[in-house]
């Protein structure tokens, strides 16, 4: 079987998924939030990049009693796996991804990762190398796949958003739009320059459309799910 990917982003109305301040830029409204977090609840695994974990700290995991049950009926860690991607292993052991929910974590990362950060990692997480310079987004869907995952969630940040796009790895886009400009070019964007699949020959399919306190929530199908046998 292969993995349903779902993209989930957040971004201002010029196209910004955060800025060039150190402290991290608070995009969704609580019902956007609300929303994602049962999403969330919903996947097996759920990646964010190094950078994102760097800059954010998030936790990543399952905070409302009610969607812990949820998982545990179904057999599940209270948690989604959590998921990344570093080349040279620059993961603080004190964020929150690390420190916080007793679920497993994988943490893939090329042949360039600096050799005590390997030993260290490898001792709080379950740590994939790749035997190459580039870790591509096929060879996380492929080894998510044998693990087990069947649904994951790809949040961010650009690198992340641009290779999956990159190799057209992403089934659907929850794209929300927060009303207000950062209006500075040295912050991140959604993705960096790059040819991808979709562009203005080949559009990607509108689902819906909603709002959410004062976000503009898009659902976009880029490809169907399909499942192998």
């Amino acid at each position: 079987m292969s993995i349903r990917v779902q993209a989930i982003v957040a971004v201002t109305i010029d196209g910004f998924i955060g800025h060039s301040l150190p402290e991290r830029l608070l995009l969704s409204s609580e019902d956007d939030i609300n929303d994602v977090m049962k999403l969330r609840a919903n996947c097996d695994a759920i990646l964010v990049g190094a950078g994102t974990i760097r800059h954010d700290n998030s936790t990543l995991v399952t905070r409302d009693p009610e969607l812990i049950k949820h998982r545990l009926d179904q057999n599940k860690c209270q948690d989604p796996i959590k998921v990344t991607l570093t080349k040279k292993g620059n993961i603080p052991l004190s964020s929150n991804f690390i420190k916080v929910g007793d679920c497993e974590k994988i943490v893939y990362t090329s042949n360039l990762i600096n050799q005590k950060n390997e030993n260290e990692l490898s001792k709080v997480v379950t740590l994939k190398k790749f035997e190459s310079e580039r870790v591509t987004a096929k060879q996380i869907v492929t080894d998510l796949s044998k693990r087990g995952v069947r649904n994951m969630i790809v949040e961010g940040g650009t690198q992340i958003l641009t290779m999956f796009l990159e190799e057209n790895l992403i089934n659907d886009l929850r794209l929300s739009i927060a009303p207000f400009l950062v209006g500075d070019g040295s912050s991140p964007r959604f993705t960096n320059s790059r040819r991808f699949t979709f562009n203005k020959n080949n559009r990607m399919k509108l689902v819906s459309v909603k709002s959410l306190g004062d976000m503009a929530v898009m659902q976009y199908q880029l490809k169907d799910f399909e499942i192998k046998r």
